[in-house]
């Protein structure tokens, strides 16, 4: 019996949709699908109620602690918010009052405020000019008188033995040298032989020349 044929391939995917077909044609869900959409959207709607305000509790508004007494005055309560250090360190100053003669005596000046355990440096001495000097130095001692100028020192010795004996060696030797050799001017020389140009033969090229060309690589397989 003849075998049958095989049965045809199965048809491919259809083409995906273009970019006008997907934002014109809403998707298509299924039903569980689109109850967890509607699920998801009523969670979200929860969300976005909010729940009413019953009590406030405002503590935007600054806090400060009244004077006991209304007749305390405002010197009490300002030392008493002022910090212990900072610049009312000894206190705060009293003013003067508004009918007070200018003939009274000023308020005492505040106390100095010290940096930890350090003093104040202390003043710099005073300036001195440069020509000012103080009266209990004397004047400068004056310049020792220059000694009378002796005779002039002696000449030189004369040279001893040993170095006149060093320089006639010296002259000795090179008198025995240029008696050795002798030098002759250029004239006393022949001429030499005129240029003449020639082709200079290269035993390497003639070689090249008559082996031939060289053989060609082999080829490979």
């Amino acid at each position: 019996m003849p075998i049958p044929p095989p049965p045809p391939p199965p048809p491919g995917p259809p083409p995906p949709p273009t970019f006008n077909q997907a934002n014109t044609e809403p998707p298509r869900l299924s039903r569980e699908e689109q109850r967890g959409r509607g699920a998801l959207l009523q969670d979200i709607c929860k969300g976005t109620k909010l729940k009413k305000v019953t009590s406030i509790n405002d503590r935007s508004a600054p806090i400060l602690e009244k004077p006991k007494g209304s007749s305390g005055g405002y010197g009490s309560g300002a030392a008493a918010l002022q910090p212990k250090g900072g610049l009312f360190q000894g206190g705060v100053p009293k003013l003067r009052p508004v009918g007070a003669k200018d003939g009274s005596a000023p308020p005492p000046p505040p106390p100095m405020i010290r940096n930890g355990a350090r003093d104040a440096p202390p003043p710099p001495p005073p300036y001195r000019m440069h020509g000012s000097d103080p009266p209990s130095r004397g004047k400068p001692p004056p310049p020792p008188s220059r000694t009378p100028a002796g005779p002039p020192p002696p000449p030189p010795p004369p040279l001893r033995n040993g170095h006149r004996d060093s320089i006639t060696t010296v002259r000795s030797f090179l008198d025995d040298f240029e008696s050795k050799y002798s030098f002759h001017p250029v004239e006393d020389f022949p001429a030499p032989e005129e240029y003449k140009h020639f082709q200079r033969i290269y035993p390497s090229k003639t070689n090249r020349a008559a082996r031939g060309a060289p053989p060609l690589p082999p080829i490979l397989r």
